[in-house]
């Protein structure tokens, strides 16, 4: 198969295409073109919308990020000096609990 002929066949080819679609579409040349304007103009709007969609949706993403990065700081914060606060109000209980438990060990010893 020779080069000349490969193209004959590509230009015959595009030729009846051409004239089988202009004699089988339903609408005008015109309608055809408005409606794929139409169309086109559809996409842009999509694609735009989706953009902007995506931009806040990043812009929420990294809005909340921030947000619970700071509650945790607070909120680790406020455990900790809760944690603090618990043990210094133990303290003195446990001290108690360690002083009964050694007289009962002695009590228990010297009743042996």
């Amino acid at each position: 198969m020779n080069l000349k002929s490969v193209v004959a066949g590509i230009v015959t080819g595009t030729v009846l295409a051409s004239v089988a679609t202009l004699l089988y579409t339903p609408q005008s040349g015109k309608v055809v073109q408005q409606n794929v304007r139409r169309s086109i103009d559809e996409v842009k709007n999509n694609y735009q919308s989706a953009t902007n969609l995506s931009t806040q949706l990043k812009n929420q993403v990294v809005s909340t990020s921030k947000e619970g990065a700071s509650t945790l700081k607070i909120v680790s914060g406020e455990i900790k000096n809760s944690v603090e606060q618990w043990k210094e109000d133990v303290h003195p209980s446990l001290q108690k609990l360690e002083k009964d438990i050694e007289q009962l060990r002695n009590t228990v010893e010297n009743f042996r």
